[in-house]
């Protein structure tokens, strides 16, 4: 794990209220997570990192006011470790190639199963 710490610290970030509810409770269901917060838009993320001091970031890439990937690169340039798995629906080439050089730990594509986010989330913390 990322520290001594019995679990890591995730933040949700999802402009869809009915992803990060669904998120929170298979992460909840884990005893190796625990969620500090969840965030609607790129700014409140924003907010959130900086109050919660979370090791680990749940990412959307598309959001009404600043794009993930925007996030994405401000976490890779001012909180360097901060661990980033992008859960999206744009799975294009580009926004996966441009995710993973700007620092995503792990990818996974909308809709997700419980599994394939709990695996991202455990490889991303290793």
């Amino acid at each position: 794990m990322l520290s001594q710490r019995t679990q890591a610290r995730v933040l949700i970030v999802d402009d869809n209220e009915v992803v990060r509810t669904a998120l929170a409770g298979l992460i909840r269901g884990d005893r190796h997570f625990a969620v500090v917060g969840q965030a609607t838009g790129g700014q409140a993320a924003l907010g959130a990192i900086r109050s919660t001091n979370p090791d680990l970031v749940c990412l959307d890439v598309q959001m009404d006011d600043i794009d993930g990937l925007s996030i994405l690169e401000q976490i890779r340039d001012k909180h360097m470790n901060i661990r980033v798995v992008m859960i999206t629906a744009q799975s294009t080439p580009h926004v996966v190639q441009s995710a993973l050089s700007l620092g995503a730990r792990g990818f996974v594509i909308k809709p997700f199963t419980a599994e394939k986010v709990l695996r991202a989330l455990h490889r991303a913390v290793m």
